[in-house]
């Protein structure tokens, strides 16, 4: 039942932060056309990635629920909890289906504040998370730019910044779901080793998103 609340407050508190966003009105083009400052693109400096639109509170709340609430966060979260139970990690939820749903609750609570966390702390200092795809140059440039990618987000004048909000939001999740952990997996250690797979999830996303679309293309589609 703990798990349950977890995990609805977590969706909860992020639909509070995401709605006001949501619900703001689109800008209007009257004003973009009269404005060239407003219809200028955003020109990112020391950047070899494309630059992109700059990211507005609406468009930063729906990138957010986009990741939170899209099915690949789900499907992750059924592989992964999968995974935990036929490995019995926790040993002490067991192996059966009870056990199952107890992983998955806690894994989508995590990625539910995760995202929160992320997005109010990207608010606050005006940062873009946005993984801007490099598509140019061998493979191994490609790869480094990509592992590099999850490190960092960029500032209101495209510039490369530590992503601050992104490993607030992975200390910050795993932090708060330690407390719902059962003995012997809430520790320090247990934390840290948790935080590492979301980073590796990160990093894994990341270099995915940078060769899908060379990938539909050799196949076609």
């Amino acid at each position: 039942m703990r798990l349950v609340v977890l995990c609805l407050g977590g969706a909860s508190a992020f639909g509070l932060l995401a709605l006001p966003c949501l619900a703001q009105p689109a800008p209007d083009p009257a004003v973009s056309a009269s404005d060239p400052a407003a219809a200028t693109p955003v020109v990112a400096l020391h950047d070899p990635a494309p630059a992109i639109a700059p990211l507005t509170l609406r468009a930063r709340a729906r990138y957010t629920a986009d990741r939170a609430f899209s099915p690949e966060n789900f499907a992750l979260g059924i592989f992964t909890s999968g995974i935990q139970t036929w490995r019995d990690r926790p040993e002490a939820w067991g192996r059966d289906w009870e056990g199952f749903a107890q992983r998955f609750g806690m894994r989508m609570s995590r990625s539910f504040l995760s995202n929160g966390i992320e997005f109010g702390v990207g608010a606050a200092i005006g940062t873009d998370p946005r993984y801007r795809r490099l598509g140019r140059g061998s493979v191994g440039s490609r790869v480094k730019y990509a592992l590099g990618g999850s490190f960092y987000h960029y500032d209101a004048q495209g510039r490369r910044v530590p992503a601050l909000s992104r490993f607030a939001g992975i200390a910050g999740s795993n932090i708060i779901v330690n407390h719902w952990m059962p003995p012997g997996d809430d520790r320090k250690q247990d934390i840290l080793r948790r935080c590492g797979q979301q980073v590796a999830w990160h990093i894994g996303w990341n270099v995915f998103r940078e060769f899908l679309p060379d990938i539909k293309r050799k196949l076609g589609r």
